[in-house]
């Protein structure tokens, strides 16, 4: 009778610890979020321009226009800024922004 019961008991707190893992309110697709999430984590460490040569690191990764980074292709490589372009959305990474100005 006492292992039925321990069997019953383990069984109930597994089903239980898997429960508390699923989040009944997560979207059934979660592909905007993981291209939100993707965009904020993108970084724009420098901008290297040399006559008509442009190059950005992202990510520590050297781009150049027409390069792609995940679902991203550059599109444009400024002084101060990188734009990139998705099929769904266009987003601006710029250097220093959180830089100290007097």
């Amino acid at each position: 009778m006492f292992k039925l019961f321990l069997v019953a008991t383990l069984m109930t707190c597994t089903t239980s610890i898997h429960a508390e893992e699923l989040d009944p309110t997560r979207p059934f697709t979660s592909s905007a979020i993981d291209r939100e999430s993707l965009a904020k984590n993108l970084k724009l460490y420098s901008v290297i321009i040399s006559g008509n040569s442009r190059t950005a690191i992202i990510n520590q990764k050297t781009l150049v226009v027409g390069d792609s980074l995940e679902e991203f292709r550059v599109i444009q490589i400024e002084k101060q800024k990188v734009v990139l372009q998705s099929s769904s959305e266009t987003i601006e990474l710029v250097l220093f922004t959180n830089a100290l100005t007097k």
